[in-house]
């Protein structure tokens, strides 16, 4: 038969022959006409095994094969199902075909899918054990496929489909945080969740806990597909309910183990002490009632006695004490006592049995919380700031000790025993104010903001008012939260500093109006200085904005260093640059400026480093001259930089101090800078207008250091970098 297929014409011979399809071709009747040599070894048959039988022979059952006979050929059409088989040995075979007609004939092709089957009959075998429901999600056509877990959970109909939107809406209010959170991170980070959620199903608004576990599948950075498992864990929950109160019943029950219990005869006073009460409390065999109450802490004996005369005396069926006994190396623990009293047929008490619980540590812990709550309360009530603590419906709750004593004396009464509502002992001046707080808070948003009010003091106030609403674990508000600042210091220095800056404003202006009458018709260099300073100091020009008050400061710097350089150039003037001289401390002053040149760096995105002089190098200068010349040097410096490094280095070198600074300059900016420098000496010439080209106050600083004996060279090298050298003579 198959030496048949092999000298057939039918044109997908290969296709047949080589690979794992399962090709056969039988007649109407069910005879197999010709099989291909994948069908035999699948089956286990031999080909003469035929001879004799149909194809509905390894089926088991005519049910599991189509029908083949129909009258009118033109009518039929290609089928598709998966057929049940069984091989040689009576196993199950489940091969999915293709049914083709043609004329007498009908032509299969099929695919071995016995372990799907296999595997969906194991799948649906253990979602019904387990409860488990398995679901398939496309982002990309917003389908969701599912088993018939959802179809019970959700009481669906066959007509009815479920999807996301119907299980995203049935999320619990608690739970819909967790399942955004999840479904986010999924979504973008690509991460697989495990989350336990409620929901509620039903018009009896049935709550019902799952445990979904889902894991996406990318393509291209994208989430294709989304698999997952549900299952229904609602028994659980509810276990833990009970779980929870077995667990404080265990609790009991193992401080009942760790205790002695014991029985007393209220009559004979005859007493009963078990096992464990000897063991745990080491007391003698012939412990009496006095014994015992000598064991008993001495501050606690007259108490504890009150204690047992009343429990005694009073009516119901328990009783109840609590004291220290000590053991005999004289520690002591604390213990109590509980248990029920024995009636007779009159009403009285005449026997009581109980157990002594040793509770230290319970002690010792509420013992701690106390501590704890002293020092939080010690530490709010003697702080300055002013707090209020309110519910969800705005009642006050809480109060630090110094507010509570402010309210208390303007109010009459305490408005936390009252459970006054805020707005009750506000102002109405106040009240507009936290109407708009209020609206912030029920938000779930803080409030941060200076505020006038007169809750605190007879007269309007400023304080720094923090607002924090209090969240649970919902993520809604369930209070409130207030701290006031108090800033009166803080706005009377302000309002003192300005009418300080007022004075000076109105001195300078009287100080530049008598100069410039003293200076008026002569051309002095100092004209150009008062009219800058004048114009820096006049009122009308105080800058309303940041941005042009920088503007405003740098503009009159530069006006300022422009006027020296006029002034230092002027023989009759240029003396008083250099009459005041005492020996400076370079390294002090080179350390103070170094902050400055940190933050100028950072601004001009320069990557800037100093190393300074290790000791102490004392140079002859007026401090004021020498900082403002090195630091419009070390402007220039951070200006014309071609890679954004600038590093300063310091030595001692032929008993003069050098200041060396490296950076990397342009060719261009190179030579105009050596130029200028090689070719002009500032303290020798009388104008040294020439040094502007490298920007205001250079004149100024060439001018100073060249007057005080100070030298500036340029060196450079092949690789563009520049190295600067100022040094100045030593003092002696």
């Amino acid at each position: 038969m198959v030496n048949d297929l092999k000298q057939s014409t039918f044109p997908y011979e290969e296709l047949m022959t080589s690979t794992c399809l399962i090709c056969m071709v039988v007649s109407n009747d069910s005879e197999l006409i010709q099989a291909n040599e994948e069908f035999f070894n699948v089956l286990g048959y031999h080909e003469s095994y035929f001879d004799d039988h149909t194809i509905l022979d390894i089926t088991g059952s005519n049910d599991n094969w189509p029908d083949l006979k129909v009258k009118d050929g033109s009518k039929r059409e290609r089928l598709s199902t998966t057929v049940k088989f069984y091989n040689d040995s009576g196993v199950p075979v489940y091969l999915k075909c293709n049914f083709g007609f043609r004329e007498d004939r009908v032509y299969i092709a099929g695919v071995d899918v016995s372990m799907d089957i296999y595997l969906q009959q194991h799948n649906t075998t253990i979602s019904h054990v387990a409860n488990l429901g398995t679901w398939t999600y496309i982002p990309a056509q917003d389908k969701f496929h599912y088993n018939g877990f959802f179809k019970e959970l959700f009481d669906l109909t066959d007509e009815q489909v479920l999807d996301t939107k119907v299980m995203y809406d049935a999320v619990h209010e608690d739970s819909l945080p967790i399942i955004d959170e999840a479904l986010e991170k999924l979504y973008f980070n690509h991460e697989p969740y495990d989350v336990e959620i409620k929901l509620v199903l039903g018009k009896d608004e049935k709550e019902v806990w799952l445990r979904i576990i889902a894991a996406p599948e990318i393509y291209k950075g994208e989430v294709t597909i989304i698999q997952g498992v549900t299952q229904n864990i609602t028994p659980y929950k509810e276990l833990n309910i009970a779980l929870e109160e077995t667990k404080k019943n265990q609790e009991l029950a193992l401080r009942a183990i760790n205790s002695g219990y014991f029985s007393f005869n209220l009559v004979t006073e005859e007493k009963r002490y078990s096992d464990s009460f000897m063991a745990r409390s080491n007391f003698p065999e012939d412990m009496t009632r006095e014994k015992f109450f000598k064991l008993v802490h001495p501050e606690d004996r007259d108490a504890a006695l009150a204690q047992h005369k009343r429990e005694i005396k009073e009516e119901g069926e328990f009783y109840f004490n609590a004291f220290r006994v000590g053991n005999e190396q004289g520690i002591y623990r604390h213990y109590e006592i509980h248990g029920f009293k024995v009636f007779n047929s009159d009403g009285e008490p005449i026997k009581l049995v109980a157990n002594l619980i040793d509770v230290e540590d319970k002690y010792k812990l509420s013992e701690m919380e106390d501590k704890h709550r002293y020092h939080l309360r010690t530490m709010l009530d003697n702080t300055f700031v002013r707090s209020i603590l309110l519910d969800k419906d705005s009642r006050i709750i809480g109060l630090d000790a110094k507010t509570k004593k402010i309210l208390m004396d303007r109010l009459g009464y305490n408005p936390i025993l009252k459970k006054s509502l805020f707005s009750e002992i506000l102002s109405s001046f106040d009240l507009l104010k936290f109407n708009i707080i209020d609206r912030v808070l029920k938000k779930g948003q803080e409030y941060r903001n200076e505020l006038y009010i007169d809750l605190f003091e007879n007269s309007s106030t400023c304080y720094d008012a923090l607002c924090k609403p209090i969240l649970n674990y919902s993520q809604k508000v369930d209070g409130y939260v207030f701290y006031f600042f108090d800033l009166t210091n803080r706005v009377r220095l302000q309002e003192e500093v300005k009418s300080f800056q007022h004075k000076l404003i109105t001195a300078h202006h009287f100080k530049n109006n008598v100069l410039a009458q003293i200076t008026n018709n002569q051309r002095l260099p100092f004209d150009k200085l008062l009219a800058v300073t004048q114009g820096i100091f006049q009122e009308e020009v105080i800058y309303k904005t940041d941005n042009n008050l920088s503007e405003g400061q740098i503009r009159g710097g530069e006006e300022l260093m422009g006027s020296l350089d006029e002034i230092i150039n002027n023989k009759d003037s240029e003396s008083l640059f250099f009459s005041s001289q005492k020996p400076v401390d370079l390294a002090l002053l080179l350390q103070n400026m170094n902050t400055d040149s940190i933050n100028k760096a950072k601004q001009e995105e320069i990557d800037f480093t100093f190393n300074n002089f290790e000791k102490l190098v004392l140079v002859n200068a007026d401090p004021v001259f020498l900082r403002q010349s090195l630091a419009n040097l070390l402007d220039l410096f951070f200006k014309i930089c071609d890679r954004e490094i600038v590093m300063i280095k310091s030595r001692i070198n032929n008993d003069r101090a050098e200041v060396i600074l490296y950076t990397v300059l342009t060719k261009q900016v190179y030579l105009i800078v050596e130029h200028v420098l090689n070719t002009h000496n500032a303290s020798e010439e009388s104008d040294t207008s020439s040094f502007k080209a490298l920007g205001e106050g250079v004149p100024f600083a060439m001018k100073y250091l060249e007057g005080i004996k100070g030298k500036v060279e340029i060196q450079s090298n092949e690789s563009s970098k520049a190295e600067f050298v100022l040094s100045l003579p030593l003092h002696h």
